[in-house]
């Protein structure tokens, strides 16, 4: 069963029972946070008949009730379902319960968001919520999405210009959309400006909740009058004694003004000759404006000029080094950018020479220690290069290890002839942002093969490759036939036919890498691979060898069992085995919610077992219940437990068991999971990672401990 479907299928109704989702909050003004959470809850629940989206009458800094409607209106176009936008005159919780009790006979989803990692937005919800048992026919949808999209922070941008509030806004609108919701926002914000009265010069005040404006500041001898009806006015602007005199900052944000102001305008314009003047100056001001983002960029290069041997010759917190110490020692070529990975391995190398592990930082003698903090220093500035950089798949060169890896898999046995073209879609976000969406597919038809790499390593791209090469490879022998469906669970043919390039293509690549990396280490280059093709066959292990632990919490820190036992009289499995997995997810999630989670007691060893953890970064990594209770839970639980089991408070990630292993893109050895499900702990071992299968906690200690933590 689909992640999705298992999530739902406690909210199912029994009968023909019309659902009814409502969203209620003040969204002054919408943004693209607001509108993922709508758009996440309805994948998630595909049984929602109708959307309900209430709004708060209150008003935000000049954006009312009306303005968010509007806005709301243009958002709609894009969710797949009837939607409604309500304006309420009463609280937008207030809103939801009325509507609950005013239709008994209807099934009522109350959509709620909160943002990951967030335990202020958990407790929030957890006290939004307390009457909610009071209504049968009304059940609770957290929807968890990442990214941190404020309200405040969108009504700011609004001030400044579109290009600012873009970020703030759903990427589904188009140009003409988001000029519209600007204009929505803008013109309400500049109505409510209009009653604040600028300060007399000298004051050095502001009107209360102005952020700083574009053409004038306290001073009246800063403004710039600005015309922009024309391709001359915006002309003559520019060549005004009063804009000239301006620092370049000061003049970008004039241009940035006018292009915004003439942007808009030219969205609102119906008349075609004011329309024909205003674009002629859209694309002059157009210009101007990549002008100045170019000479920005370059005073900003001026600006990070200094290299590390011209800061580290200043004394500049490294000490009086001499220039090119750092290079010689490193032996890096002058006017070449030195490794990240080089300076992080050569400062691994320096710990190892701690005099005094007992004192805090870094105990070396005076010599050293100058060296040391040459390294720290050199990390920061422009004379490194950070293997991201390289690894970018936009800029990768990928040819010469698609040629070395296609000819190791010939060598296996493999009939590639006559060889595939290769396509690679850099910018399809809608696919990178979908789970669920493709990463390489093979198309016979045309001799294909076609890679998605938004957002993924170049070794997980070339592991699809060496997928879609098996699919060649069957396609040569005749056996891509009377395929009609892409779901392997109707088709027996395509799940032998993909089953087949899971195995294949995995084993071969894995292959292909350990010929590559023995090839090195005897000094050769066997398929005639660069330096960059070897990072990426070492998968950035040496970029840097810092250990990251990943905790899990029910069965490892958290005794879920016994809090399990003590409120029903059994044992989890033994429960399940007589009742079913409904009932058991319904004593957790209906009958105790989150006070279920909150309750249970530490594992025995936990203290000893999170203080040795805690010596390294670490986050919890736990699965959320069916109905995400657990996600308001647990997070208060892990907040209740700072200063008793936690130091201090930490990160937690939500994945199910399933997915756990997908936490990172690519996980290395560096990567520890502590986790008690043994499926989970081969699913992170076979992604690349080092798992350790929780028995105790001094199993555990003793196991990182062998690792060499």
């Amino acid at each position: 069963m689909k992640l999705s479907e298992e999530i739902i299928k406690h909210l199912l109704p029994e009968d023909d029972v019309n659902t009814v989702a409502i969203y209620a909050g003040g969204f002054k003004p919408p943004t693209s946070g607001h509108f993922q959470v709508l758009k996440q809850a309805l994948e998630e629940h595909p049984d929602i008949d109708e959307l309900l989206i209430y709004i708060g009458k209150k008003e935000r800094d000049g954006i009312t009730q009306a303005q968010s409607l509007l806005i709301w209106d243009v958002y709609k176009n894009y969710l797949p379902i009837k939607v409604s936008i309500v304006p309420s005159s009463v609280p937008p919780i207030k809103a939801v319960y009325n509507y609950a009790k005013d239709h008994p006979d209807t099934k009522v989803l109350w959509i709620i968001g909160a943002r990951e990692g967030d335990e202020d937005d958990f407790s929030d919800i957890a006290n939004r919520t307390k009457s909610i048992d009071k209504y049968d026919n009304l059940a609770l949808a957290v929807t968890v999405t990442q990214g941190n999209v404020s309200g405040t922070a969108a009504r700011n941008a609004a001030n400044i210009s579109i290009e600012k509030l873009i970020p703030f806004l759903p990427k589904e609108l188009n140009d003409e959309e988001r000029v519209e919701v600007f204009n929505i926002i803008n013109n309400n914000l500049s109505e409510g400006r209009k009653k604040k009265k600028d300060p007399k010069k000298g004051t050095g005040k502001k009107p209360k909740g102005s952020g700083r404006r574009l053409y004038t500041d306290e001073d009246p001898k800063d403004t710039v009058g600005i015309k922009f009806s024309t391709r001359q006015d915006i002309v003559d602007t520019l060549n005004k004694k009063s804009f000239k005199a301006k620092s370049h900052a000061r003049q970008s944000q004039i241009i940035n003004l006018i292009h915004q102001r003439v942007r808009a305008a030219l969205g609102r314009t119906k008349d075609p000759a004011k329309k024909k003047k205003l674009r002629s100056g859209f694309e002059y001001i157009k210009k101007r404006k990549e002008a100045s983002k170019k000479k920005t960029q370059r005073l900003k290069k001026l600006k990070e000029g200094d290299t590390y041997e011209k800061m580290a010759a200043k004394g500049k917190k490294a000490g009086s080094l001499k220039q090119g110490t750092v290079r010689k020692r490193l032996k890096i070529p002058k006017g070449k950018k030195i490794p990240l990975s080089l300076i992080n391995k050569e400062i691994s190398r320096m710990k190892k020479m701690d005099k005094d592990d007992k004192k805090k930082g870094v105990q070396l003698g005076d010599k050293n220690q100058k060296y040391y903090k040459a390294l720290q220093l050199a990390k920061t500035l422009k004379t490194t290069t950070n293997l991201n950089e390289v690894l970018d798949p936009k800029t990768f060169n990928f040819k010469p290890i698609m040629a070395s890896l296609t000819k190791s898999m010939e060598a296996d046995g493999l009939n590639l002839k006559p060889y595939p073209t290769v396509r690679f879609i850099h910018d399809e976000e809608a696919n990178a942002d979908n789970f669920f969406g493709m990463t390489a597919y093979y198309d016979p038809n045309n001799k294909e093969v076609v890679l998605y790499t938004l957002g993924r390593h170049p070794k997980d791209i070339m592991r699809s490759y060496a997928h879609e090469l098996i699919h060649v490879h069957q396609d040569n022998e005749d056996r891509l036939h009377d395929i009609k469906t892409d779901d392997v669970n109707a088709d027996k043919h395509l799940e032998n036919l993909e089953r087949e390039a899971y195995e294949t293509g995995n084993i071969m690549f894995r292959s292909w890498t350990n010929k590559v990396t023995e090839g090195k280490k005897k000094g050769k280059d066997p398929f005639g691979l660069n330096a960059y093709a070897y990072e990426l066959a070492r998968l950035r292990e040496d970029e840097n060898e810092n250990w990251y632990i990943y905790l899990d919490m029910d069965g490892v820190v958290a005794d879920f069992d016994k809090r399990f036992e003590d409120l029903s009289g059994m044992i989890p499995q033994s429960y399940v085995n007589k009742y079913g997995l409904d009932k058991f997810w319904d004593l957790i999630d209906e009958k105790h919610k989150v006070a279920f989670w909150r309750g249970i007691e530490l594992m025995p060893g936990a203290n000893k077992l999170v203080n040795f953890v805690s010596q390294y970064p670490y986050e919890m990594l736990t699965a959320p219940s069916v109905k995400k209770q657990s996600i308001i839970g647990k997070s208060l639980w892990v907040k209740d437990k700072v200063g008793t089991l936690y130091p201090s408070q930490p990160k937690v990630t939500y994945r199910p068991a399933k997915l756990k292993h997908t936490v990172k893109p690519n996980l290395t050895k560096y990567d520890i999971l502590i986790d008690d499900k043994k499926s989970t702990i081969d699913r992170w071992n076979n992604a690349g990672g080092t798992a350790i299968f929780y028995i105790n906690a001094n199993q555990v200690i003793d196991e990182l401990k062998n690792l060499g933590l």
